[in-house]
């Protein structure tokens, strides 16, 4: 096949990942050979898809990269898809750490709520010539996080799993990021929205491992439910909740990213409620006592 790379460029700056994903492995079957640059960006494809169990598995059978000095790469991949002990692993191999290395690594200890360990890291690197600005931007914003977390108790995303191991429970108000598609269950089309297990998710009940919860997005809408960024700053911008109410099972959750505040919890609740059932002329008060006890 001739300009194989300017295909797969095509596809993946078009979005067409399930093509892009099609073309390379009708590539791979016919007995061509693949470049490492080549099955790299076949797996960020595949992240790009949440398929993050499936990524995990090709870079865990993956021998040929230990001849190559790119497993910051496979790394940086590891971490896009949660799995962050072997993606410590993979810097540990690799021996020539850039400021970019220790960066990632800082974000890994802070996603597994290693706070104290990626404050000294994102400092140590603050500032640093060879880091572009937006890298430095960013991390000036993880670390007012950190000190927002130390100061006032924020809160600081983290892998649900570390989030358990740290003694915390998921509970009503709390924001998640999932992994595979919801379950729709008030007839929407959220589990066909290509989105739909990429944005965060708030939490409204957990039962029988089973989670109940409303998208929260960044298209704007009608609906007065808002997280304003000045009050949620893991939101990175303003987002609206919307009245879509989904299901998935605990062990679809990837992160916990913050916690709403009681008032606005009930208040978005109750809204909800409104929204959902039609019921304009009920009051904040019976809608969110109305909603709680459903």
């Amino acid at each position: 096949m001739e300009n194989i790379n300017e295909r797969l460029y095509e596809l993946y700056k078009s979005k067409k990942y399930y093509e892009y994903i099609n073309l390379f492995l009708e590539y791979l079957n016919s007995g061509y050979s693949v470049t490492f640059d080549m099955i790299i960006h076949y797996l960020f494809v595949l992240v790009k898809l949440r398929k993050f169990d499936e990524v995990h598995n090709i870079i865990m059978n993956l021998k040929a990269f230990q001849k190559y000095d790119k497993k910051h790469y496979l790394a940086r991949i590891l971490y896009y898809c949660y799995k962050l002990d072997d993606s410590l692993e993979l810097l540990k191999l690799y021996k020539n750490h850039l400021p970019k290395d220790d960066y990632l690594l800082a974000k890994i200890h802070m996603l597994k709520g290693n706070i104290d360990i990626s404050k000294t890291i994102f400092e140590k690197i603050l500032n640093d010539p060879s880091l572009d600005d937006i890298t430095q931007k960013t991390i000036k914003k993880h670390l007012q996080k950190i000190y927002n977390n130390k100061n006032f108790n924020a809160f600081v995303e983290i892998e649900y799993q570390s989030f358990l191991e740290k003694g915390n429970l998921l509970c009503s108000g709390h924001v998640i990021y999932i992994k595979d598609k919801p379950l729709s269950i008030n007839g929407r089309k959220e589990n066909s929205d290509l989105k739909s297990n990429s944005r965060p998710y708030l939490v409204w009940k957990i039962e029988n491992n089973l989670v109940y919860m409303f998208p929260v997005t960044k298209v704007c809408g009608k609906t007065p439910y808002h997280l304003f960024y000045q009050n949620y700053p893991n939101s990175e911008f303003d987002r609206n909740i919307k009245d879509n109410l989904c299901i998935t099972t605990l062990d679809n959750i990837i992160s916990v990213t913050d916690k709403l505040k009681d008032n606005d919890y009930s208040i978005i609740m109750s809204n909800i409620f409104v929204s959902i059932y039609n019921c304009p002329n009920i009051d904040e008060k019976e809608g969110r006592r109305k909603f709680l006890e459903e």
